[in-house]
This record gives structure tokens, sequence and C-alpha cells, in this order.
């Protein structure tokens, strides 16, 4: 099934490109970004996603589906594009995210970033790749370096009144943050002012590779508990945990 749904999710990632640098731009309630790419690859997603699974259900960011039965035995959690404001701007860092949640557990996962064309999933085994080759498990006691970065929202100072004593990146995708951690290129992501979709796929991705998401207390969270859960915590770090005490050294918080 993973190679069907990576056909559709590079399909709704074509449906974006035909839209890439033409649309208006217009706001959300909570300020957020939406634009009518993100509309039409959410139908598009909810239209065929349901047809390959009948009776499941389905969670999209822009709620074409309308309210959650949580009746069923297979969940979809669905971005449809995640880096709305990058898209909007015609910049290069945004994806199609899709997760395959089965009894409320991680099953597969789908994110396509078409503008760079890096395609990641995880299978029904446990296993992710990223374009086509196995990521592996990462352990072992790496090291913060120099070189070494930890991926941010931009708005990670002001929202979470955070400081960090470590170089810093934002591409602009919560997805891709994660991501990065995943394919061990940042050695850590903070998030915040997230939502369940922003998590679902790139997170089942990186915890076949070891990574886990934690608290800024630093412990461990289960993403899974949190698909009903209204209070999500922020900041949210992940990285591996060899690294966390690493990184929640660098971390400190404005009073």
């Amino acid at each position: 099934m993973i190679s069907e749904i990576n056909r559709l999710v590079k399909k709704a990632g074509k449906i974006a490109m035909d839209y890439f640098g033409k649309v208006e731009i217009n706001y959300k309630d909570d300020n957020s970004v939406v634009t009518e790419a993100d509309l039409r690859v959410e139908e598009f997603l909810f239209a065929e996603l349901s047809r390959l699974i009948p009776g499941s259900d389905f969670l999209g960011e822009e709620g074409i589906a309308g309210d959650v039965t949580h009746k069923s035995e297979y969940l979809w959690i669905v971005d449809p594009i995640d880096g709305s404001s990058c898209y909007s701007k015609g910049l290069p860092v945004w994806g199609i995210s899709v997760a395959l949640v089965k009894n409320l557990k991680p099953f597969m996962a789908s994110v396509y970033f078409p503008k760079v064309d890096s395609m990641f999933w995880a299978d029904d085994t446990g296993q992710s790749f990223f374009n086509g080759a196995r990521m592996a498990n990462l352990k072992g006691g790496k090291r913060i370096k120099p070189q070494s970065f930890v991926c941010i929202p931009s708005n990670l100072f002001r929202d979470c009144g955070i400081c960090l004593s470590i170089k810093s990146r934002s591409f602009g995708s919560s997805c891709y943050h994660i991501l990065q951690v995943a394919r061990d290129a940042a050695f850590a992501c903070v998030l915040c002012s997230f939502y369940i979709w922003d998590l679902a796929a790139s997170q089942t991705i990186a915890h076949n590779t070891g990574a886990e998401m934690y608290d800024s207390a630093g412990h461990q969270l289960s993403l899974w508990e949190m698909i009903e859960s209204e209070k999500l915590p922020e900041p949210l770090i992940v990285t591996y945990p060899d690294r966390l005490a690493q990184i929640m050294e660098k971390i400190s918080y404005n009073k």
C-alpha cells in the first residue's frame, strides 16, 4: 500500500506545483496562511485516500472532510501543504504530508517536497526511506560540533520565549525540520505553535530512525497520545535520546 500512498502524494505535489507562483494569499482565523492550492490538494487527497481504504477517517488541516468520527480502525492525518507561507511566497521548501494511523498507532507515512524533489516515507515494517534509500537507525554518542545546528520555526523566540546557544536554521516547514533530524543533517529541532498534522507523518518517519519527541522538561512524549489532545506541549524537542541532554543545555528561557 505504501507505493500507492507515495504515488498519490506525488500526484498531490503536481497539483500544488500547477498553482505554484499563481496563488492569492488568504489568512485563517489563527493568522496562518491558506491558499487555493491547500484546498485543492486536500480535496484530492480526501477523495483518493478514502477510496484506498473505504470507511477510513480523515483529519486534514483545512477541514475538507468535516469532523473526525474516530469510529474507523484507520485514520489519515494530512497536511496538504506544510509550509504554506513559504509556498505562497514562491520559496522552495514546502511539502505534502500524509500519515496513516491504525488503532491510534503509527502505521505508514509519506512526505514529498516537490520543489526540492525530496521524498520520505515509512512502510508498515517499521522502516523509513529517503529518496528510495533506507534510512539508518541512528545510535551512538554524537557530540555537538561547531557546525551542528538546530531547526526552529521563525516564531520560536517570540512565542515560546526561548534562547538558543547553538546555530539554528529555519526552513519554513515543520515536517522538513523533523526530517532533517531523521536524516542526521540537523542535530535536533525545536517546535512551537504546531498542530497534529504538522507532526504525524514526519515523526512516524523519524521515529523509525530512533528520534523521539520530548517536552521542555525532557520527558518523552508519544505522538499517538496527542492525537485527541487539545493541549499540545510547547516547546517540543525532536532529537535522539543520547543527544537530548546536550540540546537541553543549549536552551534557556526568557523570564
